[in-house]
């Protein structure tokens, strides 16, 4: 009985361990991604709809083939189900 005892505390122990270790890093990436601004948000900020289209449009351009053939993949795949 005494070491199961002991066996639980010791589990508890490393758990905490474990648990607190985790905590610090998660708050210390929250921080750190609260102290940094990107260069896409900061970019986006002053974009209305029209313009907002246009740029997603900007990326998308070089990968139209491929996006259409995986729409067009993707709804023959889901009447062929």
């Amino acid at each position: 009985m005494s070491q199961q005892v002991r066996k639980l505390n010791q589990r508890n122990y490393w758990l905490k361990k474990r648990i607190g270790f985790f905590e610090e890093k998660e708050e210390e990436i929250k921080r750190n991604n609260n102290e940094l601004a990107t260069e896409g948000i900061v970019k986006a900020e002053g974009l209305n709809w029209k313009q907002l289209v246009i740029e997603l449009m900007r990326h998308i351009i070089p990968w139209k083939g491929r996006l259409a053939l995986s729409f067009c993949f993707g709804v023959l795949r889901y009447f062929h189900l």
